[in-house]
């Protein structure tokens, strides 16, 4: 999925830390930073990477804020109660340009 989205994806100059991390302050930063990493690591050198990768409920809450702090203006026209993935599944990673037809 990296690869796809570092060179298609519709949000290429931004790079995954600017989405999967909280950024409420330095300290929750750096708590995830080092939680996830070290999550991530260990799924890597022990072999078990799943086939479809899939976000936590941490990680869909710290997404869908992500998203509302880089596009504020235009979440405040919008309806909060969804997650803007729910509309936009298709821009995120290797998706961009097709579309899906199940969650």
């Amino acid at each position: 999925q990296y690869e796809a989205w570092f060179h298609t994806g519709a949000h290429r100059s931004i790079q995954c830390i600017d989405c999967h991390l909280p950024h409420e302050n330095f300290g929750m930063y750096y708590t995830w930073k080092s939680i996830d990493g070290m999550k991530d690591m260990f799924v890597f050198y022990s072999g078990r990477v799943p086939e479809m990768i899939t976000l936590s409920s941490h990680g869909e809450k710290t997404v869908q804020s992500n998203c509302a702090r880089c596009h504020a203006t235009t979440v405040e026209k919008i309806d909060q109660t969804r997650n803007c993935w729910e509309c936009h599944r298709w821009l995120q990673h290797n998706l961009a340009g097709s579309r899906l037809t199940d969650k």
